[in-house]
């Protein structure tokens, strides 16, 4: 609705102009439509039926391209009308002064190939007005190419809105490179799936553009930039952007970098980028405030009214960005911004929320196999999440019209999803059975049988005689020793109502009664034990438990039946311990479990602040270069032949010792630099030390990943110097760009910066 009120204003406008000027139709005037251009004088309307027509350029001309989008505000025209590069040329060209008044309306543009704009190429002050194009699937060479889509320069400032950018792309910019005072106005743009080195969905370089409500989702880089490269002087300015799943090397969302790379962002949402929202090393820090930015918190670009929390698009698997009612992002953008049209306090992101009425979703959640109620079950639709009641019952009200996934988990079932289309004010009734996961979980099986030696009494006032249940008492007995950990046994009575009472309750391994229940009938009961008691060293197996049931007339009856009970089969570790250790080092111990069962110890893994640092046999570890008085959390699972234990923790606070040997050595140290710089096949570093002392020199790439260690240890005073042949880690050749090599000692580090060229 928000595109048409500014169409429909927009060809009022244009309307009044054609009545004014002379129309030129293509194909009936002139076959093509550089044609009808060239022939064209200012104020004319070039009106474009649907088809594909070859590339043109506007010559400076004050006219209108339009397709017959133009006449009736038909958005298929759009995709109908098509100008072509034919792989073999741009498709469109400002480069003569156009100004406002050259326009270019309701056209695909798509396979242009040029280093320059392969869409669009608007140079040397060219600043046409751009509305309603789909620029698609255009290319510039991947070795030296600006802007696949479209390429704004030397103070090319075009006004647009309504743009579809996607699957463009180029070395620089994959959908479009800004450069050199380049300070477009772009309204209402999309940009996907573009692509390039630097820069996946723009660049923007030496220029200032104004983007309100631009979506940038599924662009990537080789390099840097993901979605938005920012660099040199540049002051851009993103009004309510929704940057989604965009993917580089670093700054999958924005990126910015070199000297005064500053975007200015408001109300906007960045948000499940690869591998960060915004990476910035520029000398001026990012200005963001009311916007929604993942793992944002803490970072010195957080501004006032940011949050960090999940916006609940309302399909983002399906590139719809819109707001569910649930989202943190309604109402909370700066107040000081226009309000939303329905005179609310403006949302984050790319589209305010429009409710589109409520209604209900609630259903029952059962076992496929028995049809008994699931309890405990969570249900969610949508962001909503509910669990299911003793019943199985669960009930959604006051849900936003729409598409849903409706999703059941349970323990020891199949999880279930079922689609769900809810019209406003309509209840939809989702019932769901469950089929029992036989092969995601452990289970010991227990097995009901009578015991013959037990004494039976009749009671002569029970009415059904010796074929039914009446349960007098109840005696469950662990036959075997096994590992239980919060374990859990449902056991359900007859499903007939009779008289009388009984009694159930359970003995350990040791014959201490550990749990009793008396129910008041033996018709229909649930009874639920728990325990985190049983422990013992013989495998997990089958259990026998005997049921003795006494009839009125003292005979018995056996009731086949199968009970399962989860059962805990991986112990971590126990009694984490700390010892400090000099130059900042610190030894972690534990105590192995017991394992028992078939169950085979074969290690252990080591964590240090949730990243894995070791596997190993041991017992102990040691971890190095801990800096004094800082916090780390430190863990430990066991490692079995087929499973790993849950991670058992230990936060702990460094502290230095040996502080009078320490300060003994001299840590004053001089990085020297590295030649030669730039280099190619390798390049000698060269560092002096006034002090025997411990040292680290390592390799970093442009967006601060280590990439290569060549210095770990002690090393004695005086000059050295150490080779570096431009692989990483792994033993690959390192790719060309810039490095920077850092150097430890104590607590002094110094860092220089090399170039490498393959």
């Amino acid at each position: 609705m928000k595109f048409k009120l500014i169409f429909i204003a927009f060809l009022i406008h244009i309307t009044s102009m054609i009545a004014a000027a002379t129309i030129i139709n293509v194909p009936d005037d002139y076959s093509s439509i550089q044609a009808a251009i060239n022939s064209s004088s200012t104020g004319d309307t070039i009106l474009v039926q649907p088809g594909t027509y070859s590339s043109i350029s506007f010559n400076g001309k004050a006219i209108t391209v339009a397709s017959l989008l133009l006449t009736n505000g038909n958005e298929d025209y759009v995709g109908q009308t098509i100008i072509s590069g034919y792989s073999s040329n741009r498709c469109a060209r400002f480069n003569s002064n156009e100004t406002a008044n050259s326009v270019l309306i309701g056209f695909t543009l798509t396979n242009g190939s040029h280093d320059y704009g392969a869409g669009i190429y608007c140079y040397n002050g060219a600043s046409p007005t751009l509305r309603n194009l789909i620029i698609n699937n255009n290319h510039g060479n991947a070795g030296d190419s600006y802007g696949g889509a479209m390429c704004l320069m030397s103070d090319a400032s075009p006004t647009c809105s309504d743009l579809v950018l996607t699957n463009n792309s180029a070395r620089e910019g994959g959908a479009i490179y800004f450069h050199d005072n380049s300070d477009a106005i772009i309204t209402n743009m999309t940009l996907a799936n573009n692509s390039s080195t630097h820069g996946g969905a723009m660049l923007i370089s030496y220029s200032s553009p104004v983007l309100y409500n631009t979506v940038m989702y599924g662009n990537s880089s080789s390099s840097v930039g993901g979605a938005v490269y920012v660099y040199n002087y540049s002051y851009p300015q993103f009004l309510h952007p929704t940057i989604f799943n965009n993917t580089s090397d670093g700054g999958g969302g924005v990126y910015c970098t070199d000297l005064h790379g500053q975007p200015t962002i408001t109300n906007g949402i960045i948000w499940g980028n690869t591998p960060q929202s915004v990476l910035s090393y520029s000398a001026s820090t990012p200005i963001i405030t009311y916007s929604d930015i993942q793992e944002g918190t803490g970072e010195s670009w957080f501004g006032t009214g940011c949050i960090d929390a999940d916006p609940l698009f309302m399909s983002a698997d399906n590139n719809d960005f819109h707001l569910t009612a649930a989202s943190p992002c309604i109402d909370a953008g700066d107040p000081n911004s226009p309000l939303d049209p329905d005179g609310s306090v403006a949302d984050m992101g790319a589209f305010y929320f429009t409710p589109t009425g409520f209604g209900t979703i609630a259903g029952v959640i059962t076992s496929a196999e028995s049809g008994q109620p699931i309890s405990g079950a969570t249900i969610t639709v949508g962001y909503n999440e509910a669990v299911s009641a003793d019943d199985g019952s669960y009930n959604f009200s006051d849900v936003a019209a729409g598409s849903y996934t409706l999703q059941v988990i349970a323990d020891n079932y199949v999880t279930a999803t079922e689609d769900v289309e809810l019209a406003p004010d309509q209840t939809v009734i989702a019932d769901v059975a469950l089929d029992v996961d036989y092969t995601e979980t452990d289970f010991l099986t227990y097995e009901l049988e009578d015991s013959p030696e037990q004494q039976l009494y009749p009671n002569n006032e029970a009415p059904y005689g010796n074929t039914l249940e009446d349960l007098d008492w109840i005696e469950v007995v662990v036959a075997e020793d096994v590992e239980i950990s919060g374990w859990e046994m449902t056991l359900t009575w007859s499903s007939l109502d009779y008289p009388g009472e009984g009694a159930l309750w359970v003995v350990s391994p040791a014959g201490t009664e550990i749990n009793t229940y008396n129910p008041p009938d033996t018709g229909m009961v649930e009874i639920t034990l728990a325990t985190d008691g049983f422990n013992g060293e013989m495998s997990a197996g089958t259990w026998e438990i005997f049921i003795i049931d006494s009839y009125n007339d003292g005979g018995h009856q056996i009731t086949d039946a199968i009970m399962f009970v989860k059962y805990a089969t991986y112990l971590p570790p126990e009694n984490l311990t700390i010892e400090m250790l000099e130059n900042n080092r610190a030894s972690l111990s534990w105590d192995s479990p017991d394992p028992f069962g078939n169950r085979s110890l074969i290690g252990f893994h080591v964590f240090l602040d949730d990243s894995l640092i070791v596997e190993t046999e041991d017992n102990t570890v040691i971890f190095e270069n801990l800096v004094a008085n800082q916090d780390y959390t430190a863990g430990v699972a066991v490692l079995y032949d087929n499973a790993q234990s849950d991670i058992t923790t230990l936060t702990f606070t460094y502290q230095s010792i040996g502080i009078e040997e320490e300060s003994e050595i001299q840590y004053a140290t001089e990085l020297i630099g590295n030649y030669p710089n730039p280099f190619n096949l390798y390049t000698t570093v060269a560092f002096s030390l006034k002090n025997a002392s411990y040292v680290h020199l390592d390799i970093y790439n442009a967006v601060g990943q280590k990439v290569q260690t060549l210095i770990d240890g002690v090393w004695d005073a005086g000059s050295f110097t150490v080779e570096w042949d431009g692989t990483i880690d792994d033993g690959k050749p390192a790719l060309s760009g810039v490095y920077f090599y850092q150097l430890k000692v104590g607590g002094r580090v110094e860092t220089k910066k090399m170039v490498l060229i393959q």
